[in-house]
């Protein structure tokens, strides 16, 4: 298992050489990885606040003040069941399956490639 991870850091002084070393780490592998947090949605315009919010959820910020989907999501243990499941099916369909902010959706092929 190459530990490719190790070599990508802040402050690596020589980056040109660490970067033709990842390069050809990366096409000795059989699979790349790639672990990433939630960051990741938002840096690609994923936004929980705003007027997307405010389109998709008025009777949660009304009723409950809400601030936003991401906060929302913590306070829907106080509600009653039919409550909660009101919040995260609508969450997740408009999270999930509505069109999303991305200019492009990319899916991960046969953990090989990634295609537009």
């Amino acid at each position: 298992m190459l530990q490719i991870a190790a070599i990508v850091r802040p402050g690596v002084i020589n980056m040109e050489k660490k970067i033709q070393e990842l390069k050809e780490r990366i096409e000795q592998a059989n699979a790349v990885v790639i672990g990433a947090g939630s960051g990741l949605s938002t840096s690609a315009g994923f936004v929980y606040t705003g007027e997307r919010f405010e389109k998709y959820f008025p009777d949660f910020i009304a009723k409950y003040q809400f601030e936003d989907m991401y906060t929302g999501g913590f306070y829907v243990m106080r509600l009653s069941p039919e409550e909660n499941w009101a919040y995260w099916s609508r969450y997740i369909y408009i999270n999930r399956y509505m069109n999303t902010p991305w200019n492009r959706v990319f899916f991960l092929e046969s953990c090989t490639a990634i295609v537009p």
